[in-house]
């Protein structure tokens, strides 16, 4: 009895876990991110075609979504609710997968190190976004297809898990196209190395499943289309004008990732830093004393860093320098019998997870948190790693005492993860740090109660804003009678396309697209179906994802030169002044 209930307690562990997140997906709400993954789910369900009508460069992997946010709709009948819908049905994945991950890694590995392993990838979330944002998709389909790997290769199961590991890792190049390169980089050199020539038929299966899975895919997106439509829409889609193409950035981007891996740790590790140098210089051999003087002051360390650094992916990033050192420290083993002794840990997490890091750097403009995406699957490995070299420590001090003290980075890695997952709100109101998402009695908090954003808690300003608009939108979608009506809203109010099923997105990207935007002209002119938007919403500068860079973008002094602003005087569309911003109507009929 007693093995049975000790063999449920990881997964009682990995539910409590995931309650606390679902609890948590109840507070905070930004007006960009989220929306755009579910407005472009919108413009699919309401008849808009892939890549033509749809210029959004994270737009292939949204079709992943289409099945839920229509059985949804098909459901309620509308959007209310819709984000904390999906926001809910994201930590059912990432639970399902950490099942999925402890299922497997604890056949070989104790059952602490397996569910550590697996309470990180339920934890993690790149920038703490709660929605079913590409990076959290990504990560969670790219560390599927590799414990599909190692289920097959390392324990011997079905054929099948090669054909699903296909299948996910075409899911996370949806997630993030530039993986196609290491995928078929990868593939080339299995099918040429010698070493890997036995494992052809095996590879082919892993093949298969990601063949299958595009060829769904494309018959999806794209049946019914003509090619030059949707070279032409590819064209504009990666001339976006906030993802600059320049060389100097693009030569940024080759080095972004060894860059923030590397440089921010300099001062912090710096005492662990001096010491590796000095033991190896000196070829010093540490008592067992020493050891676990040296293993509590590098946690001490590991956990200043994390106490300093916010950043919802600051833990995985400070872990892996700290597994680097503890190896050095602790390891007796030569690099080559290293290799050999740790093979499966490399080769299926910490080397694949590097390279995720690396190329989701390349393909992202933003910064530190993009590469801790790949440092949470190499975290998987390093902390099988770690945990089999501090299993092989002496103990000095009693036996609890010590097994407390091997386990301390865990606990510090697991807990900084999850208190910044909780606490760190993504673009909205900073509170008191929180564990469990109660209502707190806090005056400038208040509960969302109608649209695609009811239920969810946001600040005062924020919910205000957000009733003003919702309002707005829906005497647009009443308007004269119920038909379907076209917008274009300038300005960061991603969900507000998500609002109303018969008020439909006319703009080349839902994404804070204002009217200055260079697309803007070939969009409406070289794709005849997009013909110019019945309504345009000019929203004003208290937008509250604005946070001061948008200020006077969209005053009609400044926009005055502009092809799209000059268009709609030109055809002469009715003015009106509303709450939010600047209405323009169309006139015709």
């Amino acid at each position: 009895m007693k093995t049975k209930y000790s063999s449920l307690l990881p997964y009682i562990i990995i539910l409590l876990f995931s309650a606390i997140l679902i609890n948590n997906m109840f507070y905070g709400f930004s007006w960009t991110d989220e929306g755009l993954y579910l407005s472009n789910v919108q413009r699919y369900l309401s008849g808009d075609r892939f890549l033509i009508d749809d210029w959004t460069p994270t737009q292939f992997y949204e079709p992943l979504l289409y099945p839920l946010y229509a059985l949804f709709i098909k459901a309620t009948g509308s959007t209310d609710g819709v984000f904390l819908f999906f926001r809910i049905a994201t930590i059912i994945f990432q639970t399902l997968t950490a099942f999925f991950a402890y299922t497997l890694l604890s056949k070989k590995y104790s059952a602490f190190s397996a569910c550590s392993a697996s309470l990180i990838v339920l934890s993690f979330a790149r920038a703490c976004i709660n929605g079913p944002s590409y990076y959290t998709i990504g990560f969670e389909s790219y560390l599927i297809a590799l414990l599909c790997l190692y289920a097959f290769f390392s324990l011997s199961y079905s054929k099948f898990f090669l054909f699903f590991s296909g299948i996910f890792f075409a899911s996370s190049i949806l997630c993030n196209p530039f993986l196609v390169l290491p995928y078929i980089a990868v593939s080339i050199f299995a099918f040429i190395l010698p070493i890997s020539r036995n494992h052809i038929r095996q590879i082919s299966i892993i093949w298969l499943g990601t063949v299958f899975s595009g060829i769904i895919y494309l018959f999806f997106v794209f049946a019914g289309n003509s090619l030059s439509d949707i070279l032409s829409g590819l064209h504009y889609t990666y001339n976006d004008p906030s993802y600059k193409h320049t060389v100097i950035l693009t030569i940024k981007r080759l080095y972004k990732m060894p860059r923030l891996l590397i440089f921010p740790y300099v001062l912090t590790w710096l005492p662990m830093i001096i010491t590796c140098i000095v033991v190896k210089q000196k070829k010093i051999q540490l008592s067992a004393k020493k050891k676990i003087i040296f293993h509590v002051l590098n946690s001490l360390l590991f956990f200043v860093h994390c106490l300093i650094k916010k950043d919802c992916g600051s833990a995985v990033m400070a872990f892996f320098h700290f597994t680097i050192f503890e190896t050095i420290l602790f390891s007796d083993l030569r690099p080559k019998n290293f290799l050999r002794e740790y093979k499966n840990e490399l080769l299926y997490f910490i080397i694949p997870g590097l390279i995720l890091a690396y190329f989701f750097c390349f393909a992202s403009d933003t910064g530190f948190g993009v590469c801790a995406i790949g440092m949470a699957v190499a975290a998987i490995g390093e902390v099988l790693i770690l945990s089999s070299i501090l299993k092989r420590l002496d103990f000095v001090v009693s036996k609890s005492l010590f097994e407390t003290t091997k386990s301390l980075p865990l606990l510090i890695l697991i807990a900084f993860t999850l208190f910044n997952r909780t606490n760190l709100i993504y673009r909205d109101a900073k509170l008191p740090p929180h564990i469990l998402f109660i209502p707190q009695p806090h005056t400038n908090i208040e509960k969302i109660t109608e649209g695609p954003v009811k239920g969810i808690y946001t600040t005062k300003e924020s919910k205000n804003y957000y009733d003003e608009l919702l309002a707005e939108l829906r005497n647009i979608s009443k308007n004269k009678n119920k038909s379907d009506k076209s917008i274009f809203i300038s300005g960061a109010a991603t969900w507000a396309y998500t609002a109303f099923q018969n008020l439909h997105s006319n703009t080349p990207t839902t994404w804070r697209t204002f009217c200055d935007d260079v697309r803007l002209q070939p969009y409406y002119e070289e794709f005849p179906k997009n013909a110019f938007p019945e309504y345009v919403l000019l929203l004003d500068s208290k937008n509250p994802d604005n946070e001061g860079r948008y200020t006077g973008k969209n005053d009609e002094d400044n926009i005055a030169d502009t092809w799209f602003f000059n268009k709609i005087i030109a055809l002469d569309y009715e003015r009106t002044q509303l709450p939010s911003g600047i209405l323009y109507k169309s006139k015709r009929k």
